[in-house]
Protein backbone atom coordinates (compact mmCIF):
# COMPACT_ATOMS: atom_id res chain seq x y z
CA UNK A 1 0.00 0.00 0.00
CA UNK A 2 3.02 2.54 -0.88
CA UNK A 3 0.36 4.91 -2.72
CA UNK A 4 -2.18 6.42 -0.72
CA UNK A 5 -4.97 8.93 -1.94
CA UNK A 6 -6.66 11.51 0.66
CA UNK A 7 -10.13 11.61 0.04
CA UNK A 8 -12.46 14.54 1.70
CA UNK A 9 -15.28 16.80 1.46
CA UNK A 10 -13.49 19.14 2.91
CA UNK A 11 -10.84 21.75 2.44
CA UNK A 12 -9.05 22.74 5.45
CA UNK A 13 -5.62 22.31 7.36
CA UNK A 14 -6.37 18.97 8.60
CA UNK A 15 -5.73 18.02 4.44
CA UNK A 16 -2.30 19.02 5.17
CA UNK A 17 -2.02 17.36 8.50
CA UNK A 18 -2.69 14.40 6.55
CA UNK A 19 -0.81 14.88 3.90
CA UNK A 20 2.37 15.98 6.16
CA UNK A 21 1.53 12.68 8.00
CA UNK A 22 1.34 9.97 4.86
CA UNK A 23 4.64 11.49 3.59
CA UNK A 24 6.46 11.57 7.01
CA UNK A 25 5.48 7.23 6.96
CA UNK A 26 7.08 6.84 3.84
CA UNK A 27 3.93 6.26 1.37
CA UNK A 28 3.71 8.72 -1.96
CA UNK A 29 0.49 10.78 -2.53
CA UNK A 30 -1.62 9.56 -5.17
CA UNK A 31 -3.57 11.24 -7.55
CA UNK A 32 -5.04 8.33 -9.26
CA UNK A 33 -4.03 4.36 -9.08
CA UNK A 34 -4.46 4.42 -5.34
CA UNK A 35 -3.25 1.22 -2.92
CA UNK A 36 -5.21 2.84 -0.29
CA UNK A 37 -7.64 5.81 0.42
CA UNK A 38 -7.93 7.79 3.17
CA UNK A 39 -11.44 8.73 3.91
CA UNK A 40 -11.41 12.23 6.26
CA UNK A 41 -15.00 12.61 6.89
CA UNK A 42 -17.50 10.17 8.17
CA UNK A 43 -19.77 7.15 7.17
CA UNK A 44 -21.28 8.71 3.64
CA UNK A 45 -17.63 9.74 3.43
CA UNK A 46 -16.12 6.46 3.32
CA UNK A 47 -19.84 5.47 0.89
CA UNK A 48 -18.64 8.23 -1.30
CA UNK A 49 -15.01 6.88 -1.78
CA UNK A 50 -16.44 3.37 -2.54
CA UNK A 51 -18.11 4.37 -5.08
CA UNK A 52 -14.89 6.20 -7.17
CA UNK A 53 -12.25 3.50 -6.29
CA UNK A 54 -14.30 0.39 -5.49
CA UNK A 55 -12.52 -2.33 -4.09
CA UNK A 56 -9.63 -0.14 -3.15
CA UNK A 57 -8.48 -0.56 0.67
CA UNK A 58 -10.40 2.28 3.26
CA UNK A 59 -8.88 4.03 6.15
CA UNK A 60 -11.79 6.25 8.13
CA UNK A 61 -10.31 9.00 9.59
CA UNK A 62 -12.77 10.69 11.60
CA UNK A 63 -14.02 14.09 10.53
CA UNK A 64 -17.89 14.00 11.51
CA UNK A 65 -19.79 12.64 14.41
CA UNK A 66 -21.24 9.79 12.49
CA UNK A 67 -18.05 7.31 11.68
CA UNK A 68 -18.70 3.86 13.12
CA UNK A 69 -15.50 2.60 11.34
CA UNK A 70 -12.76 5.27 12.27
CA UNK A 71 -9.75 4.51 13.84
CA UNK A 72 -9.23 5.86 16.98
CA UNK A 73 -5.30 7.24 17.84
CA UNK A 74 -3.06 9.21 16.18
CA UNK A 75 -2.80 9.44 12.19
CA UNK A 76 1.06 8.92 12.30
CA UNK A 77 1.16 5.84 14.44
CA UNK A 78 -1.68 4.18 12.44
CA UNK A 79 0.34 4.73 9.12
CA UNK A 80 3.50 3.93 10.54
CA UNK A 81 1.67 0.35 11.59
CA UNK A 82 0.22 0.03 8.01
CA UNK A 83 4.14 0.44 6.81
CA UNK A 84 4.68 -2.61 8.81
CA UNK A 85 1.56 -4.59 8.15
CA UNK A 86 0.54 -5.10 11.34
CA UNK A 87 -2.94 -3.64 10.25
CA UNK A 88 -5.59 -5.82 8.77
CA UNK A 89 -8.44 -5.19 5.72
CA UNK A 90 -11.87 -6.50 6.42
CA UNK A 91 -13.77 -6.99 3.69
CA UNK A 92 -17.60 -6.55 3.40
CA UNK A 93 -20.33 -7.22 0.47
CA UNK A 94 -21.99 -4.86 -1.55
CA UNK A 95 -25.39 -5.19 -3.38
CA UNK A 96 -26.33 -4.23 -6.84
CA UNK A 97 -29.74 -3.37 -8.30
CA UNK A 98 -30.96 -3.51 -12.02
CA UNK A 99 -33.24 -1.10 -13.48
CA UNK A 100 -33.88 -2.07 -17.08
CA UNK A 101 -30.53 -2.58 -17.92
CA UNK A 102 -28.69 -0.28 -15.14
CA UNK A 103 -26.68 -0.89 -12.77
CA UNK A 104 -25.86 0.77 -9.37
CA UNK A 105 -24.15 -1.56 -6.26
CA UNK A 106 -23.76 0.32 -2.70
CA UNK A 107 -22.02 -0.20 0.38
CA UNK A 108 -25.41 0.33 2.47
CA UNK A 109 -28.45 -0.52 1.31
CA UNK A 110 -30.56 -0.45 -1.86
CA UNK A 111 -33.91 1.58 -1.28
CA UNK A 112 -36.95 1.48 -3.22
CA UNK A 113 -39.44 4.42 -2.02
CA UNK A 114 -42.14 6.36 -3.10
CA UNK A 115 -41.48 9.13 -5.87
CA UNK A 116 -44.32 11.30 -4.33
CA UNK A 117 -44.27 11.49 -0.59
CA UNK A 118 -48.01 12.52 -0.40
CA UNK A 119 -48.91 8.83 -2.19
CA UNK A 120 -48.17 5.85 -1.30
CA UNK A 121 -46.57 3.10 -3.21
CA UNK A 122 -47.94 -0.26 -3.82
CA UNK A 123 -45.69 -3.20 -5.05
CA UNK A 124 -44.93 -6.87 -4.60
CA UNK A 125 -41.66 -8.24 -3.27
CA UNK A 126 -40.64 -11.69 -4.37
CA UNK A 127 -37.39 -13.77 -3.91
CA UNK A 128 -35.12 -16.59 -5.33
CA UNK A 129 -36.02 -18.98 -2.30
CA UNK A 130 -39.75 -18.70 -3.76
CA UNK A 131 -40.93 -16.43 -0.75
CA UNK A 132 -43.40 -13.88 -1.77
CA UNK A 133 -45.03 -11.09 -0.11
CA UNK A 134 -48.55 -9.96 -1.95
CA UNK A 135 -49.70 -6.25 -2.45
CA UNK A 136 -47.69 -4.31 -0.30
CA UNK A 137 -48.53 -0.74 0.33
CA UNK A 138 -46.33 1.83 2.26
CA UNK A 139 -43.61 4.24 1.59
CA UNK A 140 -41.21 1.23 -0.05
CA UNK A 141 -38.29 -1.20 0.98
CA UNK A 142 -34.48 -1.26 2.06
CA UNK A 143 -32.23 -4.29 1.53
CA UNK A 144 -29.42 -3.99 3.53
CA UNK A 145 -26.15 -5.62 3.77
CA UNK A 146 -24.04 -6.28 6.96
CA UNK A 147 -22.34 -3.48 6.65
CA UNK A 148 -25.10 -1.12 5.70
CA UNK A 149 -27.33 -3.09 8.58
CA UNK A 150 -26.97 -0.27 11.07
CA UNK A 151 -28.03 2.77 9.19
CA UNK A 152 -31.35 2.63 7.31
CA UNK A 153 -32.44 -1.00 7.84
CA UNK A 154 -31.67 -0.29 11.51
CA UNK A 155 -33.69 2.98 11.59
CA UNK A 156 -36.68 1.05 10.14
CA UNK A 157 -36.01 -2.11 12.24
CA UNK A 158 -33.75 -1.29 15.58
CA UNK A 159 -32.20 -4.29 14.80
CA UNK A 160 -29.06 -5.10 12.66
CA UNK A 161 -27.21 -8.45 11.60
CA UNK A 162 -24.03 -10.45 10.31
CA UNK A 163 -24.72 -12.20 7.11
CA UNK A 164 -26.51 -12.35 4.32
CA UNK A 165 -28.83 -9.64 3.28
CA UNK A 166 -31.99 -7.89 5.07
CA UNK A 167 -35.16 -6.85 3.95
CA UNK A 168 -37.22 -4.45 5.85
CA UNK A 169 -40.34 -2.26 4.93
CA UNK A 170 -40.86 1.15 5.16
CA UNK A 171 -43.73 2.25 6.47
CA UNK A 172 -46.33 -0.23 5.41
CA UNK A 173 -49.89 -0.20 6.23
CA UNK A 174 -49.92 -3.54 8.06
CA UNK A 175 -47.03 -5.24 9.87
CA UNK A 176 -44.28 -7.19 7.90
CA UNK A 177 -41.53 -8.15 9.91
CA UNK A 178 -37.99 -7.73 8.46
CA UNK A 179 -36.53 -10.94 6.86
CA UNK A 180 -33.21 -12.46 6.82
CA UNK A 181 -32.16 -14.13 3.56
CA UNK A 182 -28.84 -15.75 2.14
CA UNK A 183 -26.77 -13.52 0.67
CA UNK A 184 -27.01 -15.22 -2.87
CA UNK A 185 -30.73 -14.41 -2.93
CA UNK A 186 -32.68 -12.24 -5.58
CA UNK A 187 -34.94 -9.85 -4.62
CA UNK A 188 -37.56 -8.61 -6.93
CA UNK A 189 -39.72 -5.48 -6.20
CA UNK A 190 -42.38 -4.86 -9.23
CA UNK A 191 -43.68 -1.33 -8.56
CA UNK A 192 -48.53 -1.78 -9.14
CA UNK A 193 -48.90 1.64 -9.00
CA UNK A 194 -47.23 5.04 -8.45
CA UNK A 195 -43.44 6.10 -9.13
CA UNK A 196 -40.80 4.67 -7.01
CA UNK A 197 -37.03 6.13 -6.91
CA UNK A 198 -34.49 3.31 -6.64
CA UNK A 199 -31.25 4.66 -4.78
CA UNK A 200 -27.95 3.09 -3.67
CA UNK A 201 -26.61 4.40 -0.76
CA UNK A 202 -26.39 8.08 -0.67
CA UNK A 203 -25.49 8.44 -4.06
CA UNK A 204 -26.78 11.44 -6.13
CA UNK A 205 -27.68 9.39 -9.13
CA UNK A 206 -31.03 7.48 -8.82
CA UNK A 207 -33.27 5.37 -11.50
CA UNK A 208 -36.83 5.56 -11.67
CA UNK A 209 -39.14 2.89 -12.32
CA UNK A 210 -43.12 2.70 -12.89
CA UNK A 211 -46.32 0.90 -12.88
CA UNK A 212 -45.55 -2.90 -13.97
CA UNK A 213 -41.55 -2.37 -13.81
CA UNK A 214 -38.91 -4.36 -11.59
CA UNK A 215 -36.22 -3.36 -9.49
CA UNK A 216 -33.68 -6.75 -9.18
CA UNK A 217 -31.12 -6.77 -5.72
CA UNK A 218 -28.54 -8.83 -5.30
CA UNK A 219 -24.93 -9.23 -3.76
CA UNK A 220 -22.65 -7.30 -6.17
CA UNK A 221 -19.66 -9.30 -6.89
CA UNK A 222 -17.21 -6.97 -5.91
CA UNK A 223 -16.10 -6.75 -2.34
CA UNK A 224 -15.43 -3.12 -0.14
CA UNK A 225 -12.13 -3.31 1.86
CA UNK A 226 -11.77 -1.37 5.17
CA UNK A 227 -8.42 -0.95 6.95
CA UNK A 228 -8.44 -1.66 10.30
CA UNK A 229 -6.30 -1.37 13.53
Amino acid sequence: MKRVLIYSLYKDDDIQRVRDAVKRSGFVLAAKNPQMVICMGGDGTLLRAERSFPGVPKLMVRKSEVCKKCVNGSLQSILMKAQKKELFVKKYDKVEVIVKGKRMVAMNEISVRNKDPRNALRFTLQTSRKHGIGIIIGDGVVVATPFGSTGYFHSITRRSFKSGLGIALNNATKEIKPMMVNKDTKVVVTIKRGDAHVCADNNPQMLTIKQGEKATIKKAQGVARVVMV
